[in-house]
């Protein structure tokens, strides 16, 4: 018989922004029920297509942090599949869903002491929603950051100190699904690679996931959130260049303490999009490019994560080098890349590597936008907006992206703090 591996990609974002009150099935899959039991809920409805029924054996919860590579959030392992779709039909899933209903009060299926389908009550079309797929006998974190990626490239451009980074050849990942299948016979190297990285003990924390504790959590407001622009990068270089603008001294010391910038002068400028490079900066005798990356790859389209090393990149990387190099050759250069602590693809990437070799011999180097923040809380700016910079770089500032799951987080607090208040 085949086995299977499914890889399930979380905290995609599309649902939770729909409405003000959904929340993200999948945020069951990463706590212990009430009654000591783990259920994952298969992404992106609850459902699997039949011709995988009864054969998935393993499940890596999985979040995108690029193009082409996954990061593993935990491991689930002893699945029983409680659901099985017969018909894709929305009565079909109605049916379903009340069936679900029926079987969580018969099992007391409960979160913070809620039953898990009132938990989803105020969602967008509950109604047929499916509420969990699988049952698990256990839910395990890793104990450092593991990646899996279908590019073989990545392998020798990635730094990832005590991370794993996992090359499965003979798979590639779909653009669209949110689901991966690893099948033992067609994927048999694929699989292999992760059923031996599953079975490394050493490689998981020895306890599981645990229940939910329902928490006091401070509800923060900010203006770059309320635009929308938290993950915007043109934000993101505008703010950079405007509070790098209105106090020179201070910039001077940053370049000094930050980017290792001796005697930067205080009568630079800052140009945006100058040669197309987001930040260049020039006083007399240096010259600074800073290419500021959120989400986006260094080509800069959206969604491209971390393809850093694709031939397009390195010729857009070359180009910033080479116009500096010809348009300042009387000036000391430097070049830098700003990225979020938890883009571990930028921030750990081998800038150094074969396929990133730069005329000039220089090479990019990442600096943590939480060494930023930490530069600006403590050389603060008597700035109307300052705090307003200070929150938008503390949401970039921590090792992994939670801000999705933190908000589904806030979202099952309030809920089951609101069910239980009636």
């Amino acid at each position: 018989m085949q086995n299977e591996i499914m890889i399930n990609k979380m905290y995609v974002g599309e649902y939770i922004s729909n409405g003000f009150d959904n929340i993200g099935h999948e945020i069951i899959n990463l706590f212990q029920a009430d009654n000591g039991k783990y259920y994952i809920y298969a992404m992106s409805d609850g459902s699997i297509s039949n011709i995988h029924d009864d054969k998935v054996k393993s499940i890596l919860l999985v979040r995108n942090c690029g193009k082409h590579t996954l990061e593993i959030l935990a491991k689930a392992e002893g699945l029983t599949q409680l659901t099985k779709i017969r018909k894709s039909q929305k009565e079909e899933r109605a049916n379903i869903h009340q069936e679900q209903i029926q079987y969580i009060k018969e099992n007391h299926i409960t979160y913070g002491g809620i039953e898990l389908y009132k938990i989803f009550e105020n969602n967008l079309n509950n109604d047929n929603a499916i509420l969990y797929t699988f049952e698990a006998k256990k839910v395990v974190k890793p104990k450092n950051p593991i990646y899996v990626t279908d590019d073989d490239e990545m392998q020798s451009c990635f730094l990832g100190n005590d991370s794993e980074i996992i090359y499965l050849e003979d798979k590639k990942f779909a653009k669209q699904s949110l689901k991966i299948y690893i099948n033992s016979s067609k994927n048999p190297i694929a699989y292999e690679k992760l059923e031996t990285y599953i079975n490394n003990d050493n490689l998981w924390e020895k306890k599981p996931v645990s229940k939910f504790v329902q928490c006091n959590i401070k509800e923060e407001f900010n203006f770059i959130s309320i635009l929308g622009k938290d993950y915007d990068e043109l934000a993101f270089s505008n703010m950079f260049k405007h509070f790098f603008s209105v106090d020179k001294k201070l910039f001077c010391t940053f370049a000094k303490e930050i980017l290792n910038i001796e005697n930067f002068d205080e009568t630079y400028k800052i140009e945006r999009e100058k040669a197309n490079t987001d930040l260049l900066i020039q006083d007399k005798n240096n010259v600074i490019v800073i290419e500021n990356k959120i989400k986006s790859g260094i080509n800069g389209s959206k969604y491209e994560e971390c393809d850093l090393y694709s031939q397009k990149n390195y010729n857009q990387l070359v180009k910033y080098d080479r116009y500096i190099e010809e348009n300042f050759k009387d000036k000391n250069k430097y070049i830098f890349i700003f990225a979020p602590d938890y883009n571990k693809m930028i921030i750990d990437f081998n800038f150094t590597s074969k396929y990133f070799q730069m005329d000039s011999k220089r090479s990019w180097k990442p600096i943590k936008y939480s060494k930023i923040l930490e530069f600006y809380k403590t050389h603060k700016i008597d700035h109307p907006y300052f705090n307003e910079f200070l929150y938008a770089l503390e949401k970039h500032s921590h090792s992994v992206d939670n801000n999705l799951e933190k908000e589904m987080y806030k979202r099952l607090n309030r809920v089951i703090q609101n069910k239980k208040g009636k």
